[in-house]
């Protein structure tokens, strides 16, 4: 399993976990809601800037974001 794919559904499930829609976050980050779906289904890889964005949006910083994706990665790593 990549990063990619990692990213994705550490981003819909925080953001699940916090009770807020695609669109409401994509509107308070600025950024398109199709952009945000296509984050979310790993259609798309983010920026460093979309990162950022989308931890503010969580109330996150950006390496506490980054945090939860490489946990996510190494927990699967452990099952396979």
């Amino acid at each position: 399993m990549n990063h990619m794919i990692q990213i994705g559904e550490v981003l819909k499930k925080m953001r699940q976990e916090k009770h807020i829609s695609q669109e409401k976050l994509a509107r308070d980050i600025s950024i398109n809601p199709t952009s945000l779906s296509k984050l979310e289904r790993n259609i798309c890889e983010p920026s460093l800037e979309t990162i950022f964005l989308i931890a503010s949006g969580l109330d996150m910083k950006a390496s506490e974001f980054v945090k939860k994706i490489e946990e996510n990665l190494e927990m699967i790593r452990k099952h396979e």
